[in-house]
């Protein structure tokens, strides 16, 4: 298997200029899945966008969107195409059960895994102390609610970032931009941030080929490798 995809880039590269593959090589080898990020129920499309794109750009790959009253929608503009770079996990099965998407995606996040750490104005644990060498998923909820009760309560740890003024909070993309950057400074001053290992890497690089090539799934199959 890890053979063919090898062959697949091999053959996409020849149709890719070589500055554009440069840059998708460089990229697939710095995404990290130490750190990833959960949406509960966010309905703004220029808030989900913006994190999106602070997720990729901070080189994060793995999102979870869990839909339970709104639907997920990022808008192009804004997330610049930031979706595209990203493995984004929806959970958005209907039933008559409220958060029945939450729990799916927190049934996911912890069979890859990760820690869950909930961010909340109503905690005393601020972003400063979380041990960054756990890897962690972030989790953020509605622009107006927040988390839901169920999430706050099932997550392994709750975080808040500290406000020095009067508001409470930051708008629901800066809180994730912050929580990002944060931490993957931290967890590389303290050598934990680790990259994907070469079988994961090979998938994204191809995954991004497929996404940058024309015709790229005529092209492999021309070649009887599609």
């Amino acid at each position: 298997m890890e053979n063919a995809i090898q062959q697949q880039i091999e053959i996409l590269k020849g149709y890719c200029l070589k500055k554009r593959f440069d840059r998708l090589e460089i990229a697939a080898k710095n995404r990290t899945l130490h750190f990833a990020v959960a949406l509960e129920d966010v309905y703004d499309p220029h808030n989900a966008s913006a994190v999106l794109r602070s997720a990729e750009a901070f080189g994060l790959y793995k999102i979870f969107v869990m839909e339970n009253r709104h639907t997920f929608a990022a808008k192009e503009g804004v997330s610049m195409g930031a979706d595209k770079w990203l493995s984004i996990q929806r959970f958005c099965k209907k039933s008559s059960e409220v958060l029945q998407n939450t729990k799916l995606g927190f049934k996911a996040i912890k069979q890859d895994g990760y820690r869950i750490a909930a961010a909340t104005p109503h905690t005393n644990t601020p972003l400063q102390e979380l041990d960054f060498s756990i890897p962690t998923v972030f989790l953020f909820g509605s622009e107006k609610d927040g988390l839901s009760q169920w999430a706050m309560d099932h997550a392994d740890v709750l975080f808040r970032i500290p406000m020095r003024g009067l508001v409470e909070s930051l708008n629901l993309s800066v809180s994730a931009a912050v929580t990002l950057f944060y931490a993957m400074e931290k967890a590389k001053e303290q050598k934990v941030l680790s990259a994907v290992d070469e079988k994961t890497y090979h998938h994204i690089l191809l995954d991004y080929l497929k996404k940058s090539v024309k015709a790229s799934e005529k092209i492999l199959q021309d070649f009887g490798v599609g």
